[in-house]
């Protein structure tokens, strides 16, 4: 692990063969970025294993907790495009540190419904947190690549890599310690300390991070920065698998996050065996990442690979 934080943040200090900030600068920047995407990769991996058990305890049944891992996704669907047309407008460095500050708070709250005892009244603020988590991760996604990509516009597929492989990372790290944490202090625990790390994460990349809202792709990449709407993608083939094959993962995806956990209780499985089913597909995605990053920023084959998982799927 210690090889790959120090590849990315070799890669945060170096641009085009001269240092961009200061040494000291641009290590604490990655650091930072490394806290946050691992952070928010936790974060989402602690639900599946976790949530189904305490919902479960108040009373929930499937279909009615179910919904909650979905609608993360649905506000995502309707507020990425807004933060898209007017992220210009709003900041990109003002909406990470502010989606990301809002990540970390909403993730202490959610630990906080294991006091609530209403059935009800937990479903609904489980939506409630949710939703609005959805919209803070829609913002933190569009904005974190921006700005990466405006400070370092010739190593897009190299930097999208890193920031999976790092969200990977908190893909195998949130099942296995948040399980250890859940049988050490309950269902808030885990919550408590994620959302800590990434308030922390996002306070110092408010400090640390530069106002690249000056800056366009247009002026780094020197190409001409049109519009795209729905009706260019749609004529584009390269465009159209990537959104399908997304779709299907991440459709897949949520219904293994809803449905596992319950299913391994039904034949016995332990807490800690639902954790290692989880973590085995984040360590998967650990590895796969960069390999394919590099291998795409060299070879340029996305189209390829696209059409290969989609075929797969």
């Amino acid at each position: 692990m210690r090889l790959f934080l120090y590849c990315f943040i070799c890669l945060l200090c170096i641009h085009n063969g001269m240092m961009y900030f200061s040494r000291k600068r641009n290590i604490f920047i990655g650091l930072s970025f490394f806290l946050a995407f691992t952070g928010w990769g936790c974060l989402l991996a602690l639900q599946p294993p976790l949530y189904p058990l305490i919902a479960e305890q108040k009373g929930a049944s499937p279909s009615q907790y179910g919904f909650v891992f979905g609608i993360l996704n649905l506000s995502a669907l309707i507020f990425a495009p807004l933060f898209g047309r007017f992220g210009n407008k709003i900041g990109s460095t003002y909406l990470y540190t502010m989606g990301s500050f809002s990540q970390g708070v909403i993730s202490i709250l959610f630990g906080l419904l294991q006091y609530v005892t209403s059935t009800e009244v937990f479903i609904g603020l489980s939506y409630g947190l949710r939703f609005v988590n959805g919209i803070a991760d829609a913002a933190v996604w569009g904005s974190s690549l921006a700005i990466l990509l405006k400070m370092f516009p010739d190593k897009a597929t190299t930097l999208m890599s890193y920031t999976e492989m790092y969200l990977a990372l908190g893909y195998i790290l949130g099942p296995s310690i948040g399980s250890l944490l859940y049988e050490t202090g309950g269902f808030m625990l885990p919550y408590q300390v994620v959302g800590s790390i990434l308030v922390v994460s996002s306070v110092c990349l408010c400090f640390s991070l530069p106002n690249v809202d000056h800056l366009t792709l247009k002026d780094n990449l020197s190409v001409e920065n049109k519009p795209m709407k729905a009706k260019h993608i749609l004529k584009n083939p390269s465009l159209v698998l990537p959104f399908m094959d997304n779709f299907l993962n991440y459709a897949s995806y949520g219904m293994i996050e809803a449905m596992l956990e319950p299913h391994m209780l039904e034949i016995h499985s332990t807490q800690r065996d639902v954790s290692y089913a989880f973590l085995i597909s984040g360590a998967v995605y650990f590895i796969v990442a960069p390999f394919t990053g590099l291998v795409s920023h060299f070879k340029h084959l996305s189209f390829q690979y696209s059409l290969h998982c989609f075929t797969g799927m």
